[in-house]
């Protein structure tokens, strides 16, 4: 968010409005990306794979079956939550 607004208004005041300090934010930018976002970052890209191949019908529980066919371990919740980050759905069959 601060990168969005620095070009408009600047790091400090824009810092000094969240109440937080300039030296947080830039060690914060600085820090590495953490095991989780790399894990997950590589992770979305099969999850949209596999829900595209399977014409958008596939929800958490088939694609979680469907990674594990292939060698991929996850946990289902982790799927649920990054397919629900992204906006990806599965089909609700009639009842």
């Amino acid at each position: 968010m601060i990168n969005h607004l620095r070009d408009d208004f600047g790091v400090e005041p824009v810092c000094r409005e969240l109440d937080l300090s300039v030296s947080a934010f830039n060690a914060r930018r600085r820090r590495p990306k953490s095991a989780r976002h790399l894990r997950d970052a590589r992770l979305i890209g099969h999850i949209r794979r596999i829900h595209a191949a399977s014409g958008e019908t596939y929800g958490a529980r088939r694609i979680h079956r469907q990674l594990r066919r292939e060698g991929i371990t996850a946990a289902r919740c982790t799927i649920e939550r990054l397919m629900r980050e992204d906006g990806l759905e599965g089909v609700i069959r009639g009842q």
